[in-house]
């Protein structure tokens, strides 16, 4: 895991997002000949009252007048309506208006690629459609610099972004951390022309981790950008106590004696590893009295030692400093003496 188990801050799960318009308009065209009576003039479309876009009823567009040659050689005239999303039910749509000729009402039930192919269509109306692209500007965001933080379980990032789309699409920014995706935030047409900022918090774990930051209007492909964030360890592990068992050794009959090290070490951002480093005597480990024997320790293990149990015929007894070095994750390390006396 790159950020750390249950103690991620802000990062939500996230449902696919739908919603956004299709990146191509289809264009109804009404086309009407002389032999619908109409004439030119003005008109209207009636839409279903489920139609998707939701526009309503009786939208008022201008027609404009066409000379050219049908298959009867009829001149004709155009209603042309270009929507974002396709008309559920166009044969429900209805061609109303005032022209020269008075009040119509004619339903449009014929659907065709051209007006030739209006066969089948009530007299002198077809409706037909296209699709044609729509241009589209693709989002823009910017990222935060690269950072740096320092371990304390883990490490506390707060990120922002700046997201923007000319075409006041509805956003949705997706945040990946070291590529796996943690979460996704969808920002509202009413705010994405101006632009906005877009935040995500998580706890990482000491490392290395590269943010990956993504936004999509669903038309065009989606735009990224990326940070790094650094988290160091750069404390040493604290040793909260080191115990010697046995702590003394008598008789001093020369023997060696396995002593073994207790240790208790922790660190703000990992576990902790403790062995013994070194040992030292206050005595010299030869040369005192006759029938001294040498040598005076050795170290048989990470926190096991064997002592002897010697001293100088004179003086206050012998003292071994044992010391510990404890490591963290990082390489970071502490030391800590114990002591081990021959009275």
């Amino acid at each position: 895991m790159v950020l750390k188990k249950l103690k991620q801050i802000g990062v939500i799960a996230f449902a696919a997002f739908a919603g956004f318009l299709n990146s191509n308009a289809t264009i109804y065209t009404f086309d009407v000949d002389s032999s619908s009576g109409i004439g030119s003039g003005y008109f209207s479309i009636d839409l279903p009252e489920n139609w998707p876009g939701k526009i309503g009823q009786s939208t008022v567009i201008a027609a404009s007048t066409v000379s050219g040659a049908r298959i009867g050689g009829d001149a004709w005239v155009s209603v042309v309506i270009s929507l974002n999303e396709l008309l559920e039910r166009p044969n429900n749509a209805v061609l109303s208006g005032t022209s020269t000729s008075g009040q119509f009402s004619i339903a449009a039930r014929g659907i065709a690629l051209t007006p030739a192919d209006a066969v089948d269509a009530l007299p002198g109306v077809t409706l037909r459609t296209s699709v044609e692209p729509v241009s589209n500007h693709a989002p823009t965001i910017s990222c935060p610099s690269p950072a740096t933080l320092q371990c304390n379980n883990g490490a506390v990032a707060e990120l922002s972004v700046g997201v923007r789309d000319e075409d006041s699409d509805p956003l949705v920014v997706f945040w990946t951390v070291d590529g796996v995706t943690y979460q996704a935030n969808e920002v509202p047409s009413a705010i994405s022309a101006t632009g906005t900022t877009v935040g995500f918090t998580a706890n990482f774990e000491s490392g290395v981790h590269d943010v990956q930051v993504s936004v999509t209007d669903g038309k065009s492909s989606g735009v990224s950008c990326s940070t790094r964030i650094t988290v160091e360890d750069t404390t040493p592990p604290t040793v909260q106590s080191l115990a010697a068992t046995p702590n003394v050794l008598k008789p001093a009959d020369h023997r060696m004696v396995s002593v073994r090290v207790q240790a208790s070490a922790t660190d703000n951002c990992g576990p902790v590893t403790s062995k013994i480093k070194s040992v030292k005597s206050s005595d010299p480990i030869s040369g005192l009295f006759k029938g001294d024997l040498a040598p005076d320790w050795n170290i048989t293990g990470d926190l096991t030692v064997q002592l002897r149990a010697e001293r100088a015929p004179k003086g206050r007894g012998r003292t071994y400093t044992v010391t510990v070095e404890s490591t963290d994750a990082a390489g970071n390390t502490s030391t800590s003496d114990v002591t081990v006396s021959v009275p």
